[in-house]
């Protein structure tokens, strides 16, 4: 009884930290006009699932979301203003060429789409990546890229622990309002940080883990 006790009490304490990171997740980024806040939430959030997978679970959650956003405010803006703006123009490319006919436009056509395929593979590590090296954004993204290529168990790992969370979410709406994000970052975090323990001797950037 007692060890059964002690787990749910466990279970009662991460349910509590993962709702109050969501609630606080949606907060900012509606601060900041969704536009300008949820890139910078969305950092923040990963930086203190990040925390907790390093075992600094009893840090004041409120205290360190705040921080964090503060601190990658401006960064994660520019960061998600490139990210938006090449989704936009690989959508963009893709709807024209694909409209075309001849060999010519179904070449362009499956060139747009292999690019796109390594974007969404940077949208995977790019959280990750962001807030755990101190790295300039042309190295985050190139960086979240070549994790996609070096590392494809563990894209497939996310990949299917995203297929799990949408079913999860999609059976059950009341997790995704209150789960929706926080456990989202943690599964992506969780499989990242074993990504880059692997293979952090293969770079020489500034390691933060």
């Amino acid at each position: 009884m007692k060890g059964l006790l002690q787990g749910l009490y466990t279970l009662c304490e991460w349910v509590m930290r993962l709702t109050i990171l969501n609630i606080l997740w949606v907060v900012f980024s509606l601060m900041g006009a969704i536009l300008l806040g949820f890139f910078p939430a969305t950092a923040a959030m990963f930086e203190i699932t990040r925390k907790w997978l390093k075992g600094e679970t009893d840090i004041p959650i409120f205290k360190y979301f705040w921080a964090a956003y503060k601190k990658y405010f401006v960064k994660a803006n520019l960061l998600g203003t490139v990210v938006a703006i090449t989704g936009i123009f690989l959508y963009i490319d893709f709807s024209f060429f694909s409209s075309l006919e001849g060999f010519a436009f179904k070449v362009l056509t499956a060139l747009v789409m292999l690019v796109s395929i390594i974007y969404f593979v940077l949208l995977i590590y790019i959280f990750p990546v962001f807030v755990t090296y101190e790295i300039n954004l042309f190295q985050t993204i190139k960086f979240a890229c070549l994790l996609g290529v070096y590392r494809p168990l563990s894209t497939i790992g996310i990949l299917l622990g995203s297929i799990l969370l949408y079913f999860l979410f999609s059976t059950f709406t009341p997790v995704l309002v209150f789960f929706g994000g926080s456990l989202t970052s943690i599964m992506m975090m969780w499989v990242s940080r074993s990504t880059f323990f692997k293979i952090k001797n293969k770079y020489s950037t500034e390691e933060t883990v």
